[in-house]
């Protein structure tokens, strides 16, 4: 006979996986759900032969569940299990739907019972809203409580396609008819000789030790199970260890531009912008027709905008006059000095005009300084003298001839307050604020903002706890950055951290960490702004050890494990530990504990014994021999 299916529906991870392992032993099959959409779902493929219903589920109840599973045609008899019983006393008319109503927490007998007694055709059961009185201790047994629910579970399991009570009921009849004729005829005490003598016990005190689970004398976390229940629960251990990988730190922030490869053009005098430099293609030699616009690439030298300012000029011209000033007055400085010689002038003139001579040459030095800041080329201001001296030269010319020319020689004069913006290296614009001609800017206007795209940095943000270990590793750091581009794996080419930032932020408690990536090709595929995840792998620390993941049990709101201080004997003991990394394969937990952080937890030490297989029983076993421990005093007291 095949096994029969049971659909589970609970919402609770932790109680559904123990039910699980616990009816699977008993020979079912289990098809688990955690949800009414989930469970309507499993019954359209697979058709169970009873469905165990928790009251309370995310998406509504099991009596809204029982209703859809009958519309949907499964027949099949239905336990609902609840931790609010009152709901039913107030509605009894719910109850219709189920063969058995249960209360948590569960009673593993009591559900066995259930099960098989709705499973066995013919076979009544009466709806139940509490569990089974807990029993009490016999007198004359010892210190240990009655046998764990849980533990003695999995020391029996039902007769398949048989009811417990039949066979019961046949084996004691049998025992009946061996009692009263065969033993006596074998010579064997029999029944009248059973008043005179005390009774021999069926089974030792240490055969029923075997299939028990006892709490331990001194440890309300220690649990002593016999070797059936230790072998039915597949307990295996593994020893502590110290971390085989490293912590992996997982830092977010954002590209950015290399502060380095990014230059803001200003303009270097007051004026109107007139013109917007052209575009020109790549690899090309003549520009196209339109302006310049943001993204376009631009080359080392490139003209970006004209500017047409009256404050340049007037520069220039004060240049031109400080030189034709130094040149007219060096000519009468000669011509002084000539006629002292000739003794027909006086010395006091000559030494008179060699001051006005100095003070010239002052007040040219004066106007190439002011050209030199406003950041003119010698090359550009060598042009300007050189307009300077044909000026002079031909104003001289003229004056020798008695006349002037109207147009004054020597330059373009149309071009003479002109200035020429140029790209200062080869980038991409990514900032334009020229928005057209005409435009009045000054010494303090970004015109463009040029940048180099080649290469960005991963600008990342690292929390104030982690820097004692980041400061501690060798430069450059190595790290892994990753972001959703086109790029293989999303895997950026980085040389390392280069560079963590000096300064908190007061309110987020992070400091920033910069390294450089590479972004080639000609689109240059990352996108300054763009989301980035830098890993980068820290050593573990002294105080930190490594168990299997199958070794933590997570309850929600703790996280434990099950030590065996003896390899010995089977006694196990559980600990409260606190975890510092969650890995694939193992989980890293505290080895010591200081300040704050050692609040309601335990250590874990190197070459301690965890349970590594059944931990997720224990717990359940330990919860059931806990409960009736307690019960037991309280039955005590009274």
């Amino acid at each position: 006979m095949s096994a029969a299916t049971i659909l589970l529906v609970d919402d609770d991870e932790v109680l559904s996986q123990v039910l699980r392992r616990v009816l699977t032993r008993d020979g079912y099959r289990v098809v688990e759900a955690g949800s009414v959409a989930q469970a309507l779902e499993l019954t359209r493929e697979d058709k169970p032969q009873l469905g165990l219903l928790d009251l309370s589920l995310p998406d509504g109840d099991g009596m809204e569940l029982a209703t859809k599973l009958r519309a949907q045609g499964v027949d099949c008899p239905l336990i609902l299990v609840t931790a609010y019983p009152l709901r039913l006393r107030d509605q009894p008319e719910l109850r219709s739907a189920f063969t058995r109503i249960l209360t948590k927490p569960l009673n593993l007998q009591d559900l066995r019972l259930a099960i098989e007694a709705a499973l066995v055709p013919g076979t009544t059961a009466v709806n139940s809203e509490s569990q089974a009185a807990p029993v009490e201790a016999p007198q004359g047994t010892g210190e240990h409580p009655p046998d764990s629910e849980l533990a003695r579970s999995f020391s029996s399991p039902p007769a398949p396609g048989r009811s417990r009570y039949v066979v019961a009921a046949a084996l004691f009849a049998l025992a009946c008819v061996l009692v009263v004729m065969v033993l006596p005829a074998l010579g064997m005490p029999g029944p009248l000789d059973w008043f005179n003598k005390a009774p021999t016990p069926v089974a030792t005190a240490a055969e029923d030790k075997q299939s028990s689970a006892l709490p331990v004398k001194g440890d309300p976390d220690g649990l002593e199970l016999g070797q059936e229940v230790k072998d039915r629960l597949a307990i295996q251990v593994a020893q502590v260890e110290p971390p085989k990988e490293g912590r992996q730190l997982t830092l977010s922030g954002s590209l950015n531009f290399d502060p380095n490869l990014l230059a803001q053009v200003h303009p270097r005098f007051s004026g109107e912008v007139i013109e917007v430099g052209p575009y020109v293609p790549p690899g090309a030699t003549r520009p196209s027709d339109r302006a310049l616009s943001y993204g376009d690439p631009v080359r080392e030298g490139q003209l970006l905008a004209v500017i047409w300012s009256n404050d340049f000029g007037q520069k220039k011209n004060d240049l031109i006059e400080a030189l034709a000033k130094v040149w007219t007055d060096q000519i009468t400085l000669t011509a002084l000095e000539e006629l002292a010689n000739e003794g027909a002038g006086s010395g006091a003139n000559v030494r008179l005009q060699k001051g006005v001579v100095t003070a010239d040459y002052s007040a040219v030095d004066r106007a190439r300084t002011a050209l030199h800041l406003s950041r003119l080329t010698d090359k550009e201001i060598q042009e300007v003298e050189d307009i300077a001296k044909a000026i002079y030269n031909e104003r001289t010319k003229a004056l020798k001839e008695k006349g002037e020319k109207k147009t004054p020689p020597g330059g373009d004069w149309q071009k003479w307050a002109r200035i020429e913006v140029r790209a200062n290296f080869s980038g991409v614009i990514v900032e334009r604020n020229v928005e057209k001609t005409g435009a009045l800017v000054d010494v303090t206007a970004m015109l463009f903002k040029i940048a180099d795209l080649n290469k960005l940095v991963a600008q990342v943000y690292a929390y104030e706890e982690d820097l004692p270990a980041l400061l501690q590793l060798p430069r450059p750091i190595p790290w892994q950055v990753r972001a959703a581009t086109d790029v293989p794996e999303g895997v950026l080419t980085t040389g390392g951290v280069d560079l963590i930032g000096p300064v908190i932020d007061p309110n987020q408690h992070t400091a920033l960490v910069f390294g450089h990536v590479d972004n080639p090709g000609p689109d240059h595929p990352l996108r300054v702004g763009q989301f980035v995840t830098a890993t980068i792998s820290l050593p573990a620390p002294d105080n930190v050890v490594a168990v299997p993941t199958s070794a933590v049990v997570e309850t929600g709101a703790e996280s434990i494990v099950f030590v065996q201080p003896d390899r010995s004997k089977p006694i196990y003991s559980m600990r409260r530990v606190a975890v510092t990394q969650r890995n694939p394969t193992e989980i890293n937990v505290l080895s010591k504990l200081l300040g704050k952080e050692g609040t309601g937890y335990s250590p874990l030490h190197p070459g301690e014994w965890v349970v590594t297989e059944g931990a997720m029983l224990l717990k359940a076993t330990l919860d059931d021999v806990q409960a009736r421990e307690e019960a037991r005093k309280a039955a005590e007291k009274k």
